[in-house]
């Protein structure tokens, strides 16, 4: 007997955020059922659902930022566009703390949506979730950067539980600067009593000795400076979490016929386009263990794309739905933070953010602007990838953006063309044709 997925041809979509707050199976505009299409003729389409599924039954956890949350209802929406699996593990994926990452948990399951990325501890939120198709299994990883400490799942203990949360790879950072700006800082350092205030946590801490100075390295408490040229940011994967989380890569490598991993990361490299060093780091060390893709986003532009070993890496795919001004409920701190009290509504505090849509999000075009990625296997190696643009409807009323459709060809043009540059940093070219992109393996 010869199974179908013996043959290794394969077809994956994937797409950037989806921040999803109204329906999407009810429109009928034609460039918007084709873009459903090219979502849905594929093997598996991906995409990171950068929101928690509630009905806001549970307290809003404190954040500097927007609390994420959709009707579960909406998750049928979703498989009805032709998403057939989600990264969980974001910075939203905290917006409701512990319980609102469990009610996610269920409502997915109950809507039979796979999904990685989150969990009741830190094994389950680093495993792998799984798709069967008839061409292959799929497993995926998903992987977050951007969090604060208290988001991290915990470890299950015999004698504690684990900490539901999300499944965080931490990084470290060095800032290259030169001798005199590191003596400059070791002199304010001194004057203003930081130095006392380190020492002391040196010699009475319970952690012991934390600020190891040196002539050419400098601790001002988190930030970590060294002598060097030119001046840089420079950033390593913590190698405890990327050594667990390339574990479950090979594990997943063995129990599926191929492998995502998605990570989501705002930080940059040296310039805002480009990913961080880490992310690199940490892209081709998935791929080294048995990884066939890398899904990039969170940036809310996009970035680059790197051919690894014939392993696609889409640093950031950005945005692909981006209804976030739809949603109704904010913690009182939100309108606090704009000066608005308690008679303000959600409508308020979004106008008031953008300064009637004067900075942030509505007034770049860029962020409205991306790409659906498809990439083809044919006997088990990757052959081609066909970049669609596609555009979210930037300048349109409320009720309306944040829900995309292939772009026309003169928008769709704009957009290739700059993906088209972002590429050239990596070797990768991208050739153009019929408003297509496409990267020939």
């Amino acid at each position: 007997m010869v199974y179908e997925a013996t043959q290794g041809n394969f077809v994956l979509g994937a797409v950037g955020d989806a921040i999803l707050s109204r329906p999407l199976s009810l429109f009928k505009e034609e460039p918007f059922l084709r873009m459903v299409e090219i979502l849905r003729d594929t093997d598996c389409t991906f995409a990171n659902l950068e929101i928690l599924v509630h009905d806001y039954e549970h307290p809003p956890a404190y954040l500097v930022g927007t609390h994420a949350g959709c009707a579960p209802a909406l998750l049928e929406d979703l498989k009805w566009a032709g998403i057939d699996i989600v990264s969980l593990s974001n910075n939203h994926a905290y917006n409701f703390g512990y319980e609102g990452i469990r009610t996610t948990i269920k409502h997915l399951n109950d809507h039979r949506l796979p999904y990685a990325g989150i969990g009741s501890n830190l094994q389950e939120a680093r495993m792998p979730g799984f798709l069967d198709t008839p061409r292959g299994r799929v497993a995926m990883i998903s992987v977050n950067s951007t969090f604060e400490p208290h988001w991290r799942a915990g470890e299950q203990r015999p004698d504690m539980q684990g900490r539901p949360g999300l499944n965080c790879l931490g990084f470290d950072t060095v800032y290259t600067v030169d001798r005199k700006s590191l003596d400059d800082l070791r002199r304010i350092s001194g004057l203003v009593g930081w130095e006392a205030e380190k020492e002391r946590e040196n010699t009475q801490g319970y952690y012991g000795r934390i600020y190891d100075d040196t002539e050419n390295q400098f601790h001002l408490f988190d930030k970590v400076f060294e002598v060097g040229e030119p001046f840089r940011t420079n950033t390593r994967c913590n190698q405890r979490d990327l050594k667990d989380n390339l574990k479950w890569v090979r594990a997943a490598a063995r129990q599926a016929d191929y492998v995502i991993v998605s990570l989501h990361s705002h930080e940059a490299g040296d310039e805002p386009d480009l990913p961080a060093d880490f992310a690199i780091e940490f892209a081709h060390a998935c791929i080294d263990e048995g990884a066939n893709i890398i899904i990039g986003h969170g940036y809310h532009h996009l970035r680059g794309i790197e051919i690894y070993k014939r392993c696609p890496i889409f640093y950031s795919l950005g945005d692909f739905i981006f209804q976030e001004e739809n949603f109704m409920c904010y913690p009182q701190e939100s309108y606090d933070r704009m000066g608005l009290g308690m008679d303000a509504v959600a409508a308020d505090w979004m106008s008031a953010r953008s300064a009637d849509e004067t900075r942030g999000f509505p007034a770049d075009p860029s962020i409205w602007r991306t790409v659906i990625a498809v990439t083809r296997w044919e006997d088990w190696k990757p052959r081609e990838i066909r970049l669609y643009p596609v555009e979210l409807g930037f300048g349109t009323s409320w009720g309306q953006r944040g829900r995309p459709m292939l772009a026309d060809p003169a928008v769709g043009g704009e957009i290739l063309a700059h993906l088209q540059d972002l590429c050239r940093g990596f070797g990768t070219a991208v050739e153009i044709r019929d408003t297509v992109g496409i990267i020939r393996l």
